[in-house]
């Protein structure tokens, strides 16, 4: 690419202004995983690992191309930024898909596929690696790993290799994640549609119950069944309750609220058919479910915004440069760098980000947060 050094030190010094953010980030994420128990599950762990991967492509960023002069040490750079540029985008995969498969399928089969996670998440990157280096054995181009203007990695001999050993598996996963969270956020609305239709209908009870006069009583006189009636016997029962639409909200300590209507209903010196409507003013499990979707919507906005941002200029840098003659624009260089400084923050800070808005909303309800799809989100 050959920048000119002014330019490439101001593009090295935005990166080194970014990139410890991005490494205090991801390892917050590893702390937070270790020390909170209930962190320590196969989320929790994916979570981990793709921090560390973080953690050592921002010292990458932060290091550049300062080292090239030295091969050895430039190639040893080259080649573990190779593995972890694509184990940042596998595990970063393995993550929606076990998302994905929790909330379309079961949790059983998610955690059942365990192994085959860590074969693909180590498993692909080493692959590539190796693919860098039997390329250089076929192209015969001089040493694949060297000075790449950002960092150590594949050298400017190789400009093919930076495009095909990197960005299409990229840009598929990318576009598998999007399309897992959406499937995600499809679902959730379906299934959140479903509870509040369900629980409308269960809120809302039709009951008749007839109310017959007590005929051993001789004294009490009859009361018509068009009188009015007040007091304790008639606090929960709305005054049309004759006209089929009473209204029941239950106190807290309510066991059902068809038995306390029954208890307070207002005595008919005649058999009078009453017909009323039980309401029940509790929604907690659709809310619950709302605010798991509206979670997860942010996280993939977040996460979609920030893949963008770190993934298009670079490749669209790379793609250009393989064209004879092409001067890339020094603002495409730059928000390049600052992409490749910023990758590493955005599944970290979601992370992060999930974890204290749910604390946020204990602490405000005084209750557990909902361990079902938010743990996902």
């Amino acid at each position: 690419m050959g920048l000119p050094h002014d330019q490439l030190e101001q593009i090295q010094h935005a990166m080194r202004g970014i990139c410890p953010f991005s490494t205090a980030s991801n390892l917050a994420v590893v702390l937070t995983v270790l020390l909170n128990k209930s962190k320590q599950s196969h989320l929790g762990c994916l979570q981990a690992i793709l921090a560390v991967v973080e953690v050592w492509l921002s010292i990458c960023w932060m290091v550049g191309n300062s080292i090239a002069t030295n091969i050895n040490l430039c190639s040893v750079f080259g080649t573990l930024h190779q593995y972890s540029i694509i184990a940042s985008s596998c595990w970063s995969f393995m993550i929606a898909l076990y998302c994905y498969l929790i909330v379309i399928y079961s949790p059983n089969l998610a955690n059942s596929l365990w192994r085959y996670y860590l074969m693909y998440g180590f498993g692909t990157p080493v692959l590539f690696t190796i693919a860098m280096y039997v390329s250089q054995a076929v192209l015969n181009r001089g040493i694949v790993t060297g000075d790449a203007d950002y960092q150590c990695w594949i050298a400017a001999q190789y400009p093919e290799l930076r495009v095909l050993l990197d960005f299409p598996l990229l840009w598929f996963q990318i576009l598998a994640i999007l399309f897992f969270y959406i499937r995600i956020l499809v679902v959730i609305r379906s299934r959140t549609r479903d509870l509040i239709s369900s629980q409308n209908r269960t809120k809302t009870e039709e009951a008749s119950i007839a109310v017959k006069s007590e005929v051993n009583d001789m004294s009490r006189s009859s009361v018509p069944g068009s009188q009015s009636f007040s007091g304790p016997a008639a606090n929960n029962i709305s005054a049309h309750a004759r006209n089929g639409s009473a209204t029941y909200q239950p106190n807290s300590g309510d066991c059902g609220p068809e038995v306390m209507a029954t208890q307070q209903l207002p005595r008919f010196s005649s058999p009078t058919a009453v017909p009323f409507r039980v309401t029940v003013t509790n929604s907690a499990p659709a809310a619950k479910m709302t605010k798991s979707r509206n979670k997860l919507i942010a996280k993939t906005f977040v996460v979609s915004v920030g893949c963008f941002i770190s993934w298009l200029p670079p490749t669209v840098v790379r793609i250009l440069l393989l064209i004879p003659g092409t001067q890339v624009p020094f603002w495409l260089s730059y928000l390049t760098g600052v992409g490749f400084a910023m990758s590493g923050l955005f599944n970290s800070a979601g992370f992060l980000v999930g974890i204290l808005w749910d604390h946020f909303l204990k602490s405000k309800s005084g209750h557990k947060v909902n361990g079902g799809v938010d743990s996902i989100s």
